[in-house]
């Protein structure tokens, strides 16, 4: 069994024991979580967008301490919809300088981060992502995290991670 498949039956060992009460004195710990999954899920979803146009993924050690900020403001709905706006300014960009491949997912991420931090100092919100089709789907770790331990479903990718999301459920 995979690591993940471990944590999954634990998981649901715990929720089928009752535990979830013990479980929810931990929320440092299930907000740490709810961090990791929106981190993960906004790479990945940046490196979907990437293959779509043929461009390398963005590497993960380069993006989670832009992720990791950004969603101290925001969503990862919202940082989905700032991941897809990007990718035409990206392509525009690559397209007029005739970027080398092996520079252009890092064209794409300073984009990225520019435009997150564009709206983050001039207070401006973004609109969610809708998620659509089998290409946008929630992961099953996400959709059993926010549905069965946070009991929070949705909001897990409507809000942005924080202690009193988390603390409306306790």
């Amino acid at each position: 069994m995979s690591k993940e498949g471990e944590y999954l039956t634990f998981a649901k060992d715990l929720l089928a024991n009752n535990y979830s009460n013990e479980l929810m004195t931990c929320k440092e710990e299930l907000l740490d979580i709810w961090t990791s999954i929106s981190i993960y899920e906004t790479i990945e979803f940046i490196n979907h967008q990437l293959k779509r146009v043929k461009i390398d993924p963005v590497p993960y050690v380069t993006a989670i301490p832009i992720i990791t900020r950004f969603l101290e403001h925001y969503s990862t709905g919202q940082l989905w919809s700032l991941a897809y706006r990007t990718m035409q300014k990206a392509c525009e960009v690559i397209l007029a300088i005739d970027a080398q491949e092996t520079i252009r997912s890092t064209i794409y991420l300073d984009l990225f981060m520019q435009k997150g931090i564009q709206h983050i100092n001039n207070d401006w919100n973004l609109k969610l992502f809708e998620r659509w089709g089998f290409q946008c789907r929630q992961s099953d770790y996400s959709k059993f995290f926010f549905n069965q331990v946070l009991a929070i479903y949705d909001e897990g990718f409507t809000n942005k991670p924080s202690l009193s999301v988390i603390g409306n459920q306790a």
